[in-house]
C-alpha cells in the first residue's frame, strides 16, 4: 500500500549508504520498521495516523489498516494524553525530548505501561510532514533503566538550582561534574572550570592534594570542613568555604571526592567584626581587658618556660581626667582619650601589648622585663604624653600615674591587682609619678 511506503524520517541525515536515493532510502527504512519488534506509529501533522507497522497492530490489538486515520492519542490511555501531546509539540520544535514512560491502552481497554520514543517525519526538503512514535511495552529492565534516567535527570535538576557550587573530582584530580553555581561562585566561564581541574581551581596548598587524600576515606568519615582563600579574575579575594567529602558508587567503593563550595567572604567578614569587637576597645581600638587577661596569661606562660624570664604590667591611669569631660563635655573625653591610646603605643616597645581597662585607664604587658626595663618604658609613656594633647583647636595638658607589678616575685592572677594598687600609690604621692609594687605602702620610685 502506498502508506507503507511513505518515508518514516528521511531526512538526509539518516542516509546509512552513501549515494542512496530518497526512495532507496524510504524504501530501506520502511523494511527496517516493518520488521521491527518495537510499535512503530506515524502521523501527520494533526496527529492522525498514516502508518503503523505490524507490532504496532499486534501490541494494541488492532488490524493495521483500522489504525490508520485514528488519532494516534487512541493507542494511549486518557491520562497520559497531555504529556504526549506536549513532548510531540517540542519534537515539531526542533528539540529532542528523551524517552519516557506512559500508560498505552489496547483495543480491549486494557492499559499497561510503554516507553515512548518521539521523532520527526520530513519531506525532501527537510520540511516536518508528522511524527513518528517507537513504543516498547515497559519490561521491569525497561522500567529500571528509565527510573534510573528519572533519577539522573532529577538529581542534575536539583544540583544545577543549588544555591551552593557542586564539585565532584576524581582521586586523578579530573573534574566530574561542576554545577553552574560553582562556575558563578569562581566568576569563571563553565569550559574554563573544568579545563583547570579540581587541582587548578583554588589555593595549591589546599587542593593539591584534597582529592587524593578523600578518594582513600570511607564514607563513613565523614566531610572534612576548611576555609580557603581564593582569588577571581578581577583580582578581588573571596573566603570559600569547602566541605569535603568521599564520593562512594552503590557498592561503597571510592570514586573520587565530592565539595559543596560556599562563598562565605561576607560571612567571615562579619564574624572578625564581632569578635573584634568582643576583644577590643570600640572608642581606641586597643585590646580591652578580656584580650589583656588572654594575652598576659600566654606571656606569662611563655615566659614561664624560658630560664629567666619575667613579665611586668604596667597600670596606668590619667590624671584630672575628669575635669576634661566636666568641662569640655564627653566628645571631646572620647577624642582625648583616643589621642592618649596613640601616645601609650608610640611609648612602648614593639614587642608589648597595650590595652584600655576602662574608663581613663590603659594597661601594658612588657614580656623580658624587670624592674629598671618596665620603669623605663613608663618614662617613654610619660614623655610622650609631655606634649598637649589639641583637640577641636584645645590643648589639653596630660600626665599619667602609673603602677607596675612584676612576676616573678608576684603570681601571675594577681600581676593587675598589685599593678593597679601601685598606680594608686603613685597617683597619691605626686600626679605624673611611676610605683613598682613591693608591697602596700611602698615608696613612688621616680627614676
Amino acid at each position: 500500500m502506498e502508506a507503507d511506503r511513505e518515508r518514516l524520517d528521511p531526512d538526509p541525515s539518516w542516509s546509512l549508504v552513501p549515494g542512496m536515493t530518497p526512495d532507496e532510502q524510504a524504501q530501506l527504512f520502511g523494511s527496517i520498521a516493518m520488521s521491527a519488534t518495537d510499535a512503530v506509529v506515524a502521523s501527520d501533522l494533526d496527529g492522525m495516523v498514516v502508518w503503523v507497522n505490524p507490532a504496532a497492530a499486534d501490541l494494541f490489538g488492532w488490524e493495521r489498516e483500522q489504525l490508520v486515520g485514528r488519532p494516534f492519542t487512541v493507542l494511549l490511555a486518557e491520562k497520559t494524553h497531555a504529556r504526549v501531546l506536549a513532548t510531540r509539540d517540542r519534537t515539531l520544535r526542533g528539540e529532542h525530548p528523551a524517552p519516557f514512560l506512559a500508560v498505552g491502552q489496547r483495543r480491549s481497554g486494557e492499559t499497561f505501561e510503554v516507553s515512548v520514543t518521539q521523532g520527526v517525519r520530513r519531506d525532501d526538503r527537510g520540511r516536518p510532514l508528522g511524527t513518528h512514535l517507537i513504543l516498547r511495552e515497559a519490561t521491569p529492565e525497561v522500567e529500571a533503566q528509565q527510573a534510573l534516567r528519572d533519577s539522573e535527570a532529577r538529581y542534575r535538576a536539583i544540583a544545577e538550582t543549588a544555591q551552593e557550587g557542586i564539585l565532584a573530582v576524581s582521586p586523578g584530580g579530573e573534574i566530574l561534574f561542576a554545577n553552574e553555581r560553582l562556575a558563578e561562585i569562581l566568576s569563571l566561564p563553565m569550559e574554563e572550570v573544568y579545563a583547570l581541574g579540581g587541582e587548578g581551581l583554588f589555593a595549591p596548598e589546599k587542593a593539591a592534594h584534597a582529592a587524593r587524600r578523600l578518594a582513600g576515606r570511607s564514607r563513613e568519615a565523614g566531610p572534612e570542613h576548611s576555609d580557603i582563600h581564593y582569588k577571581r579574575p578581577d583580582g578581588s579575594d573571596r573566603v570559600l568555604h569547602v566541605s569535603a567529602s568521599a564520593l562512594t558508587s552503590a557498592d561503597g567503593s571510592v570514586l573520587g571526592s565530592l565539595a559543596m563550595v560556599y562563598d562565605v567572604t561576607e560571612q567571615r567578614a562579619a564574624e572578625e567584626t564581632l569578635r573584634r569587637q568582643a576583644l577590643h576597645d570600640a572608642l581606641t581600638g586597643l585590646p580591652n581587658r578580656n584580650l589583656f587577661v588572654d594575652r598576659l596569661t600566654t606571656a606569662a606562660a611563655r615566659q614561664a618556660r624560658a630560664e629567666g624570664g619575667a613579665v611586668a604590667v604596667l597600670f596606668l591611669d590619667l590624671d584630672n581626667f575628669k575635669e576634661v569631660n566636666d568641662v569640655h563635655g564627653h566628645e571631646a573625653g572620647d577624642r582625648v582619650l583616643a589621642a592618649v591610646a596613640g601616645r601609650v603605643e608610640a611609648g612602648v616597645r614593639g614587642t608589648d601589648t597595650v590595652a584600655r581597662i576602662g574608663g581613663d585607664e590603659f594597661a601594658v604587658i612588657c614580656e623580658g622585663a624587670d624592674a629598671q626595663t618596665a620603669t623605663l618604658v613608663a618614662s617613654r609613656i610619660q614623655r610622650a604624653l609631655r606634649e598637649p594633647v589639641v583637640v577641636d583647636g584645645k590643648t589639653f595638658s596630660m600626665s599619667m600615674s602609673i603602677g607596675i607589678a612584676l612576676s616573678p616575685p608576684h603570681r601571675t592572677d594577681d600581676l593587675l591587682r598589685f599593678a593597679d594598687i601601685a598606680m594608686y600609690q603613685a597617683k597619691a604621692a605626686s600626679r605624673g609619678s611611676v610605683v613598682v609594687f613591693d608591697e602596700p605602702g611602698a615608696e613612688p620610685d621616680r627614676r
